[in-house]
């Protein structure tokens, strides 16, 4: 990585910092590569700010920030930010029509008193389970026997996790 004639390399990589330590291999490597001069630059990534989320609402649903706040408030309060989280919400809202395109009005609609009364929780894996929970039984089993696969895994061994036809994997994926 530090020959001269390597020119205009980008790498990204992502990894988690809680996920590692001192003596994980990824941190022993890009000490390595820094100490061989090459630059390496740290990106930590934050929660997002109310503000963040102010924009994000405002550029998903084409609409003015002012009229975003309130909901990007709710979001904030809801997932602290955690940009997966805030996704994910914002997914469940329109799932469940909380969050929907009124072609009457020519724009993206939600109703605060709705969503509060929906009583969402603070918790977040309490969100995604209740969406685990919505998908139909089949998927569910699909998805508790793949996950003694851990994080990837080729597709036959999936099928043969699955017991199943082929045609029924797809079809419950």
């Amino acid at each position: 990585m530090t020959g001269d004639d390597l020119r205009h390399l980008l790498l990204i990589g992502v990894y988690r910092d809680n996920e590692v330590n001192a003596t994980h291999p990824l941190v022993r490597k890009l000490d390595a590569i820094r100490q061989a001069g090459a630059a390496v630059e740290d990106i930590v990534l934050t929660p997002l700010s109310q503000d963040d989320l102010r924009q994000l609402l405002a550029d998903s649903l084409y609409c003015e920030p002012g009229p975003a706040a309130a909901l990007a408030k709710l979001i904030h309060v809801k997932t602290s930010g955690n940009p997966f989280f805030a996704i994910q919400f914002i997914s469940t809202l329109a799932e469940e029509g909380l969050l929907s395109f009124g072609y009457g009005e020519g724009r993206w609609v939600w109703d605060l008193n709705r969503i509060h009364a929906k009583g969402y929780t603070d918790n977040v894996v309490e969100l995604m389970v209740g969406k685990l929970n919505r998908l139909p039984v089949d998927t569910q089993e699909a998805l508790k026997r793949f996950a003694c696969m851990g994080n990837s895994a080729e597709f036959d061994m999936l099928a043969i996790a699955y017991e199943k036809s082929i045609e029924e994997l797809h079809q419950h994926l």
